[in-house]
């Protein structure tokens, strides 16, 4: 019976994905929730009631759910009970694959089967719309409606009741992997199936039972989904159970509205995910030669030796376990654990290598590189050949035909020997250089102090035009009086 209303659930959570608006809101509506929000608010109200239905085992809730979402929000006919919002009714019609019901109103044998055949022991997901990562996996919802309406100028206040029933309470004692996590995301319009990035305002404070939560609510600047969600496990008080935990958001300058969330996650740690890592995919050392030696086979590509280094870009230490994406196409490593480990800070999934933006699900082991750190010890970086052949040896760098290289061998070239005797004659002329012509030692530079004579010394006007011979004998210099 429990796995039969999970696949329901998990059916009409599907068809629901497929609503507009205003259906969503009036299935909200006669179940006596808020109605307002953008369509990605609404939505997860609906599939909060359709796994609660679930969870808790009402197949008359589940079906009556199931047929306001097949009949775009409208309520059924009530026969027997008094209720209009929870009438008994037989079974409505479920809907077949394509979308459409048998004539007579009863579902087909395939469907029949398909609806009772037992699934794997699993509760069915909650709604979720943010963006998937590898470091949690939600379980329930456990807090929803919390709207932070525009508040461009004052401080605003959100109150909220955080109650942990029993069911949840004893998963979280039974299980320490299981986390309260807050998510907050912008109030705007969201496509179908897409997935939004957490999203803070810019001024928070939150408090739960008067003690602040200090989280990163901005993450990076200008990276956008490079915020965490904020973990309050500690902060909520779990036992006794139903014990209303006092939840205070206080914002700011905030121009949109934002809704918040408390999911309960199931986190995993870097070295967890380090393991499916190992364990589920790998690039063979062969596919990485068959790559290599076609690269080098092409007649319209000039490979040559190339240095890989044997350190990881992110810690500058030795590489423990070298990975890579499979969309990256270079054979250069990082740690898996360092890159993982600096994603669960800030998740950009950015390779530091390429700058290629790759998923979890792409990360591999290289085989190659794995093989190599296993033989090398005492070397930082290894020289590989075009066919895959690699060493720990530096090869010799070729003199280069252009830059500083090529000004170096050029002037070899037009170089001028200078004979002894030669070199000994402008030594022995920079010997018997006079005095007046070296430069004067410091102190010397310093302004004189001897006063000038009053009388000013007469230009003398030089003709360029005159032959040497024709010039005139220059007046010889009369010689001072000395003084008596």
């Amino acid at each position: 019976m429990a796995s039969s209303l999970q696949h329901l659930a998990a059916t009409v959570t599907d068809r629901c994905k497929t609503l507009i608006n205003n259906d969503l809101k009036k299935i909200l509506k006669e179940e006596g929730l808020s109605q307002t929000g953008n369509k990605a608010a609404l939505q997860a109200r609906v599939f909060a009631l359709i796994d609660k239905a679930a969870t808790y085992g009402s197949a008359e809730t589940l079906r009556r759910l199931q047929f306001r979402v097949q009949n775009h929000g409208e309520a059924p006919t009530p026969q027997s009970s008094s209720s209009p919002t929870a009438p008994s009714f037989p079974n409505p019609p479920p809907a077949a694959m394509n979308g459409r019901a048998q004539p007579n109103g009863y579902a087909s044998s395939t469907q029949f089967g398909a609806l009772h055949q037992p699934l794997p022991a699993r509760s069915a997901a909650p709604a979720f719309f943010f963006r998937d990562s590898p470091f949690f996996e939600v379980r329930e919802l456990i807090l929803s409606n919390m709207t932070l309406e525009a508040s461009p100028s004052h401080r605003q206040n959100c109150t909220r009741n955080l109650i942990i029933n029993e069911a949840v309470n004893a998963r979280m004692k039974a299980d320490p992997t299981l986390r309260l996590l807050l998510f907050s995301s912008l109030e705007a319009p969201l496509p179908p199936y897409a997935r939004t990035d957490i999203t803070f305002p810019a001024q928070l404070e939150v408090r739960i039972n008067g003690d602040e939560v200090k989280a990163n609510y901005k993450g990076l600047k200008n990276k956008p989904g490079s915020t965490r969600p904020a973990d309050i496990t500690d902060f909520v008080r779990i036992s006794p159970a139903n014990y209303r935990n006092n939840l205070v958001v206080t914002y700011a300058l905030t121009h949109k509205k934002y809704n918040l969330f408390v999911y309960m996650v199931k986190k995993h740690s870097a070295a967890d995910l380090v393991h499916k890592i190992v364990s589920k995919q790998v690039i063979t050392k062969q596919s990485v030669l068959n790559e290599m030696r076609a690269k080098a086979a092409d007649p319209d590509i000039e490979v040559g030796s190339s240095v890989m280094s044997l350190k990881d870009p992110i810690s500058t230490l030795r590489i423990n376990i070298p990975c890579r994406s499979t969309i990256c196409t270079h054979n250069q490593c990082f740690d898996a654990e360092s890159f993982l480990q600096l994603q669960e800070q800030a998740p950009t999934w950015i390779c530091p290598i390429c700058s290629k933006t790759v998923h979890f699900n792409g990360l591999a082991v290289d085989q190659y590189v794995e093989e190599i750190l296993a033989k090398v010890r005492n070397a930082d970086q290894v020289t590989i050949s075009p066919t895959g052949e690699w060493s720990t040896k530096k090869e010799a760098t070729p003199p280069r035909k252009n830059g500083n290289a090529a000004a170096a061998d050029d002037s070899d070239d037009d170089l001028i020997e200078i004979p002894d005797y030669r070199v000994a004659s402008i030594q022995s002329h920079l010997a018997q250089s006079p005095n007046y012509l070296s430069t004067p030692p410091m102190p010397s530079r310093e302004p004189s102090t001897v006063p000038r004579s009053g009388t000013k010394r007469t230009s003398e006007v030089v003709d360029l035009t005159l032959s040497d011979d024709d010039e005139p004998l220059r007046p010889a210099k009369k010689a001072r009086s000395e003084a008596s």
